[in-house]
């Protein structure tokens, strides 16, 4: 909850009256025991922790031992372990995808922002990062290599 107790009734909390589903448990997974999820026709490594949950979704990720490590409920999503970088990247892509958002995968540090035709790159990170422009893009600010805490700016379209 917002004052760090766990709600009453389990996870997810005030959520369940939005998502059908239940943690009735959960688990850290040590080290040197991870797991495995399947999704999308690939195969991920889990560990960290893990839910165990109560709910008659139909899980659209599972662990190896076919219990669920995802759920989808409409525009609802619950991953009940502690994602790898891998899975996390391509799970949340396609979400945005479904969800009509272009995604990008950026390096560290570095964030972008639009507004009207002009796109906006900060690089908050300590090593130059490159501007995910297009290859005619016109900056008006900086250039496509962003040094570290620098801020470029072009026109899109």
């Amino acid at each position: 909850t917002r004052d760090y107790h766990i709600p009453d009734g389990l996870p997810p909390g005030p959520l369940r009256s939005r998502f059908a589903l239940k943690v009735v448990a959960a688990e850290s997974v040590p080290p040197g025991l991870p797991d495995r999820v399947a999704w999308g026709n690939r195969d991920y490594p889990a560990g960290g922790w893990r839910d165990h949950v109560d709910t008659d979704l139909v899980p659209v990720a599972r662990f190896d031992d076919g219990a669920g490590a995802a759920f989808r409920d409409g525009n609802w999503h619950l991953l009940t372990l502690f994602p790898d970088e891998r899975f996390l990247v391509d799970y949340l892509g396609a979400a945005a995808g479904e969800a009509g958002l272009a995604a990008e995968k950026l390096p560290p540090g570095l964030r972008l922002r639009g507004r009207g035709s002009l796109r906006f790159a900060f690089n908050y990170g300590p090593d130059q990062a490159e501007a995910p422009a297009p290859a005619d893009a016109a900056f008006l600010l900086g250039g496509r290599r962003i040094p570290p805490h620098e801020i470029a700016i072009w026109r899109t379209g």
